[in-house]
Protein backbone atom coordinates (compact mmCIF):
# COMPACT_ATOMS: atom_id res chain seq x y z
CA UNK A 1 0.00 0.00 0.00
CA UNK A 2 1.34 3.38 -0.98
CA UNK A 3 2.46 6.00 1.50
CA UNK A 4 0.05 8.39 -0.25
CA UNK A 5 -2.94 6.93 1.56
CA UNK A 6 -2.83 9.00 4.77
CA UNK A 7 -3.11 12.35 2.93
CA UNK A 8 -6.05 11.11 0.84
CA UNK A 9 -7.81 9.65 3.84
CA UNK A 10 -7.32 12.81 5.88
CA UNK A 11 -8.90 14.89 3.13
CA UNK A 12 -11.81 12.48 2.97
CA UNK A 13 -12.38 12.49 6.73
CA UNK A 14 -12.35 16.30 6.84
CA UNK A 15 -14.82 16.50 3.97
CA UNK A 16 -17.15 13.94 5.48
CA UNK A 17 -17.15 15.76 8.81
CA UNK A 18 -18.38 18.84 6.96
CA UNK A 19 -21.05 16.71 5.27
CA UNK A 20 -22.30 15.45 8.63
CA UNK A 21 -22.58 19.01 9.93
CA UNK A 22 -24.49 19.99 6.79
CA UNK A 23 -26.80 17.02 7.22
CA UNK A 24 -27.64 17.95 10.80
CA UNK A 25 -28.49 21.51 9.71
CA UNK A 26 -30.56 20.45 6.71
CA UNK A 27 -34.31 21.08 6.62
CA UNK A 28 -34.92 18.58 3.82
CA UNK A 29 -37.91 16.26 4.01
CA UNK A 30 -35.55 13.30 4.50
CA UNK A 31 -31.82 12.72 4.65
CA UNK A 32 -30.00 9.54 3.66
CA UNK A 33 -26.42 8.62 4.54
CA UNK A 34 -24.65 6.04 2.34
CA UNK A 35 -21.47 4.12 3.10
CA UNK A 36 -20.05 1.71 0.53
CA UNK A 37 -16.94 -0.29 -0.12
CA UNK A 38 -15.94 -0.23 -3.76
CA UNK A 39 -14.05 -2.20 -6.37
CA UNK A 40 -12.62 0.36 -8.79
CA UNK A 41 -11.43 -0.56 -12.27
CA UNK A 42 -9.48 1.47 -14.82
CA UNK A 43 -7.87 0.47 -18.12
CA UNK A 44 -5.61 3.54 -18.03
CA UNK A 45 -1.95 3.00 -18.82
CA UNK A 46 0.29 5.24 -16.69
CA UNK A 47 3.57 3.51 -17.59
CA UNK A 48 2.84 4.11 -21.31
CA UNK A 49 3.75 0.58 -22.29
CA UNK A 50 1.36 -2.37 -22.47
CA UNK A 51 0.16 -2.64 -18.87
CA UNK A 52 -2.92 -1.10 -17.25
CA UNK A 53 -4.04 -0.13 -13.75
CA UNK A 54 -6.70 -2.84 -13.49
CA UNK A 55 -8.75 -3.02 -10.25
CA UNK A 56 -8.17 -1.59 -6.80
CA UNK A 57 -9.99 -0.95 -3.49
CA UNK A 58 -12.10 2.10 -2.79
CA UNK A 59 -14.70 3.56 -0.43
CA UNK A 60 -17.57 6.05 -0.69
CA UNK A 61 -19.51 8.05 1.88
CA UNK A 62 -22.24 10.50 0.93
CA UNK A 63 -25.29 12.32 2.27
CA UNK A 64 -28.43 12.91 0.22
CA UNK A 65 -30.85 15.74 0.99
CA UNK A 66 -34.22 14.70 -0.46
CA UNK A 67 -36.07 17.60 -2.09
CA UNK A 68 -39.19 15.49 -2.69
CA UNK A 69 -39.99 11.87 -3.52
CA UNK A 70 -38.45 12.22 -7.00
CA UNK A 71 -35.34 14.38 -6.58
CA UNK A 72 -32.47 14.72 -4.12
CA UNK A 73 -29.04 16.35 -3.89
CA UNK A 74 -26.19 14.05 -2.78
CA UNK A 75 -22.79 15.32 -1.69
CA UNK A 76 -20.17 12.61 -1.41
CA UNK A 77 -16.50 11.81 -1.05
CA UNK A 78 -14.74 8.72 -2.31
CA UNK A 79 -11.22 7.37 -2.19
CA UNK A 80 -9.47 4.77 -4.28
CA UNK A 81 -5.97 3.60 -5.12
CA UNK A 82 -4.85 1.88 -8.30
CA UNK A 83 -1.60 0.06 -9.01
CA UNK A 84 -0.01 -0.94 -12.30
CA UNK A 85 2.98 -3.22 -12.87
CA UNK A 86 4.89 -4.46 -15.88
CA UNK A 87 8.02 -6.53 -16.46
CA UNK A 88 10.38 -6.06 -19.40
CA UNK A 89 12.62 -9.08 -20.03
CA UNK A 90 15.83 -8.39 -21.91
CA UNK A 91 18.73 -10.61 -22.84
CA UNK A 92 20.79 -9.70 -19.78
CA UNK A 93 18.51 -7.19 -17.97
CA UNK A 94 15.09 -7.53 -16.35
CA UNK A 95 13.22 -4.31 -15.63
CA UNK A 96 10.17 -4.17 -13.32
CA UNK A 97 7.99 -1.05 -13.49
CA UNK A 98 5.35 -0.28 -10.85
CA UNK A 99 3.01 2.74 -10.74
CA UNK A 100 0.71 3.71 -7.85
CA UNK A 101 -1.92 6.46 -7.73
CA UNK A 102 -4.43 7.49 -5.02
CA UNK A 103 -7.41 9.75 -5.86
CA UNK A 104 -10.04 11.48 -3.70
CA UNK A 105 -13.02 12.82 -5.71
CA UNK A 106 -15.54 15.13 -3.98
CA UNK A 107 -18.82 15.23 -5.94
CA UNK A 108 -22.32 16.73 -5.98
CA UNK A 109 -25.04 14.68 -7.71
CA UNK A 110 -28.67 15.20 -8.66
CA UNK A 111 -30.37 11.95 -7.64
CA UNK A 112 -33.41 11.18 -9.80
CA UNK A 113 -35.44 8.50 -8.03
CA UNK A 114 -37.10 6.28 -10.62
CA UNK A 115 -39.29 4.22 -8.28
CA UNK A 116 -41.03 6.60 -5.84
CA UNK A 117 -43.42 4.95 -3.35
CA UNK A 118 -41.85 1.56 -4.03
CA UNK A 119 -40.20 -0.57 -1.35
CA UNK A 120 -36.91 -0.44 -3.24
CA UNK A 121 -35.22 2.73 -4.47
CA UNK A 122 -33.58 2.84 -7.90
CA UNK A 123 -32.01 6.17 -8.87
CA UNK A 124 -29.90 7.80 -11.57
CA UNK A 125 -27.44 10.46 -10.50
CA UNK A 126 -25.53 12.71 -12.91
CA UNK A 127 -22.68 14.27 -10.95
CA UNK A 128 -19.94 16.89 -11.07
CA UNK A 129 -17.05 17.47 -8.70
CA UNK A 130 -13.37 17.97 -8.04
CA UNK A 131 -10.76 15.22 -7.81
CA UNK A 132 -7.69 15.49 -5.57
CA UNK A 133 -4.74 13.47 -6.89
CA UNK A 134 -1.76 12.33 -4.89
CA UNK A 135 1.53 12.21 -6.78
CA UNK A 136 1.90 9.38 -9.27
CA UNK A 137 4.61 7.13 -7.86
CA UNK A 138 6.74 5.17 -10.34
CA UNK A 139 9.18 2.56 -9.08
CA UNK A 140 11.77 1.08 -11.45
CA UNK A 141 13.69 -2.05 -10.47
CA UNK A 142 16.57 -3.24 -12.64
CA UNK A 143 17.94 -6.75 -12.21
CA UNK A 144 21.21 -7.57 -13.96
CA UNK A 145 22.18 -11.18 -13.55
CA UNK A 146 25.82 -10.71 -14.54
CA UNK A 147 27.67 -11.78 -17.66
CA UNK A 148 31.06 -13.27 -18.51
CA UNK A 149 33.16 -13.68 -21.66
CA UNK A 150 35.95 -16.14 -22.38
CA UNK A 151 39.35 -14.58 -21.84
CA UNK A 152 42.30 -14.66 -24.18
CA UNK A 153 44.37 -17.83 -24.12
CA UNK A 154 46.20 -18.04 -20.85
CA UNK A 155 44.10 -15.26 -19.27
CA UNK A 156 41.05 -15.56 -16.96
CA UNK A 157 37.54 -15.01 -18.24
CA UNK A 158 36.16 -11.47 -18.29
CA UNK A 159 33.09 -11.16 -16.06
CA UNK A 160 30.75 -8.44 -14.88
CA UNK A 161 28.95 -9.09 -11.58
CA UNK A 162 25.18 -8.79 -11.34
CA UNK A 163 23.26 -6.14 -9.42
CA UNK A 164 19.71 -5.29 -8.36
CA UNK A 165 18.75 -1.62 -8.09
CA UNK A 166 15.50 0.22 -7.37
CA UNK A 167 14.58 3.86 -8.09
CA UNK A 168 11.33 5.60 -7.05
CA UNK A 169 10.17 8.78 -8.82
CA UNK A 170 7.18 10.95 -7.87
CA UNK A 171 5.34 12.72 -10.70
CA UNK A 172 3.35 15.81 -9.65
CA UNK A 173 -0.30 15.46 -10.68
CA UNK A 174 -2.92 18.18 -11.12
CA UNK A 175 -6.27 18.20 -9.29
CA UNK A 176 -9.15 18.66 -11.72
CA UNK A 177 -12.84 19.04 -12.46
CA UNK A 178 -14.65 15.73 -13.04
CA UNK A 179 -18.11 14.55 -14.04
CA UNK A 180 -19.91 11.25 -14.33
CA UNK A 181 -22.99 9.16 -13.64
CA UNK A 182 -24.04 6.91 -10.76
CA UNK A 183 -26.70 4.19 -10.85
CA UNK A 184 -27.89 3.40 -7.34
CA UNK A 185 -30.14 0.76 -5.80
CA UNK A 186 -31.26 0.68 -2.14
CA UNK A 187 -33.41 -2.03 -0.51
CA UNK A 188 -34.54 -1.53 3.12
CA UNK A 189 -34.01 -4.15 5.80
CA UNK A 190 -37.63 -4.82 6.75
CA UNK A 191 -39.31 -1.77 8.27
CA UNK A 192 -36.10 -0.27 9.65
CA UNK A 193 -34.39 2.93 8.54
CA UNK A 194 -31.40 0.88 7.36
CA UNK A 195 -31.04 -0.34 3.78
CA UNK A 196 -28.70 -2.40 1.66
CA UNK A 197 -27.09 0.08 -0.73
CA UNK A 198 -25.33 -0.67 -4.02
CA UNK A 199 -24.17 1.36 -7.00
CA UNK A 200 -22.30 1.46 -10.29
CA UNK A 201 -20.35 4.70 -10.56
CA UNK A 202 -18.51 6.07 -13.62
CA UNK A 203 -16.31 9.17 -13.48
CA UNK A 204 -14.63 10.91 -16.39
CA UNK A 205 -11.14 12.03 -15.32
CA UNK A 206 -7.58 12.21 -16.66
CA UNK A 207 -4.14 11.88 -15.12
CA UNK A 208 -2.34 15.17 -15.81
CA UNK A 209 1.22 15.05 -14.51
CA UNK A 210 4.41 17.10 -14.60
CA UNK A 211 8.05 15.99 -14.67
CA UNK A 212 10.50 18.65 -13.45
CA UNK A 213 7.79 21.23 -14.07
CA UNK A 214 7.19 20.10 -17.65
CA UNK A 215 3.65 18.82 -18.44
CA UNK A 216 3.40 15.32 -19.90
CA UNK A 217 0.53 14.06 -22.10
CA UNK A 218 -2.63 13.32 -20.11
CA UNK A 219 -3.90 9.77 -19.69
CA UNK A 220 -7.61 8.98 -19.40
CA UNK A 221 -8.22 7.30 -16.04
CA UNK A 222 -12.06 7.07 -16.26
CA UNK A 223 -12.62 4.77 -13.25
CA UNK A 224 -15.68 2.52 -13.02
CA UNK A 225 -16.61 1.64 -9.42
CA UNK A 226 -18.94 -1.10 -8.22
CA UNK A 227 -20.03 -0.45 -4.64
CA UNK A 228 -21.98 -2.20 -1.90
CA UNK A 229 -22.74 -1.18 1.66
CA UNK A 230 -25.47 0.31 3.83
CA UNK A 231 -27.70 3.39 3.86
CA UNK A 232 -29.50 5.07 6.77
CA UNK A 233 -32.48 7.42 6.30
CA UNK A 234 -33.79 9.86 8.88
Amino acid sequence: MSNHIPSSVSRTVATLAALMIAASASHAAETTLRLQGQLVNSSANAIALSGEFGSGPGAYLGVEFHLNERFGIEVGASWFELDESETLDGIILTTDLEASLAVTPITVALNVHMTPQKRYDFYLAPKIGWAFFDDLELTTRIDFGGISFPGFPGLPDISFPGFDNSITTDFTTDDQFVFGLRLGFDVPFGDSSWSFSSSIDYTDMDIEAEVLGVPVPGVGLDPLAIGAGVAYSF
